[in-house]
């Protein structure tokens, strides 16, 4: 074995992923979490690195065997290095696309353990309309780059091309922002920015809750938490009960950051939508009542 893949698998310790559709809280509770000695954070999301391999795709919900033994090693290794990981410390990841492909992620590590949190899927869907259609953060962007490997460039051109493309049109389709889910191109052609946005935050919760469901546990250890993040925000015994469950070292001190950092968002902003985009809200959240209730 290579002092490289050695590394690798002694920093193999079980992570945490976070897996939530986009605009939910995950951004949240991943820095939380990792905001104390002995945790490190990937601290933005990296689709890029998970699509190691696979990506020129049309869509984000990857089937595990797609990955090669090369890949796993690569994003591995990527993942550790973003996070600045040391032997022992536990890592916390958190990439929205990921909703789409548990399984995928699974077989990345299969140790892992789990925290999948939901948000109201009304709000949700507002928060998600406005992030579609919001200038892009440059800073951000140059960020991803400079820690981008060459190999990922496909994955660039791609983003450059989503952002110009509809910018440089006669429509006013916007470019798509989030998680790709299998159809999301033609509908983003074809319907409006609310129903695309509670569809994407639909299939999110939909995938993600039906195969973290059928994950089985490691030596008899429950490896997924679920957490509302309503809940998440108005009460601190969630968080305090989560760092437990998860046995995340000074939980003392991610219980203050959590105090400092606890700005919730206020619930019901989607009434603030124009009656036409309520309207097509509420019919899809009458035909997937469950889901949104």
């Amino acid at each position: 074995m290579s002092d490289a893949s050695r590394k690798v698998q002694e920093l193999t310790v079980s992570p945490i992923i976070i897996i939530g559709a986009a605009r939910s809280g995950t951004k949240f509770i991943r820095d939380v979490l990792a905001s104390a000695e002995g945790v490190r954070a990937v601290p933005y999301d990296v689709n890029y690195v998970w699509r190691t391999g696979v990506q020129s795709g049309a869509h984000d919900a990857l089937n595990p065997d797609q990955l090669t033994a090369e890949n796993i090693k690569t994003i591995k290794g990527n993942l550790f290095k973003l996070a600045g990981l040391k032997q022992g410390e536990v890592l916390i990841e958190k990439t929205v696309s990921n909703s789409l492909r548990v399984k995928y992620v699974n077989k990345v590590f299969p140790n892992a353990r789990y925290v999948h949190i939901i948000r109201n899927g009304r709000d949700t869907t507002y928060s998600a309309m406005r992030q579609w259609v919001a200038d892009p953060d440059w800073r951000s962007w140059l960020e991803k780059l400079r820690a981008l490997p060459l190999s990922n460039y496909r994955y660039v051109l791609w983003l450059l091309r989503n952002h110009f493309d509809h910018r440089l049109s006669k429509t006013n389709v916007p470019g798509i922002w989030g998680p790709r889910f299998p159809g999301i191109e033609e509908m983003v052609q074809k319907s409006e920015l609310v129903e695309v946005c509670a569809n994407q935050w639909l299939q999110s919760v939909i995938c993600a809750s039906h195969d973290l469901g059928q994950l089985e546990s490691v030596h008899g250890l429950n490896r997924v938490y679920s957490v509302q993040y309503e809940q998440l925000v108005a009460d601190k015994q969630v968080i305090e009960n989560l760092v437990e469950k998860l046995e995340l070292p000074n939980g003392n001190q991610i219980m203050e950051n959590y105090k400092k950092m606890c700005k919730p968002a206020r619930p019901g902003r989607w009434s603030e939508m124009s009656g036409s985009d309520r309207d097509l809200l509420n019919q899809i959240v009458q035909k997937n009542a469950k889901y949104f209730s």
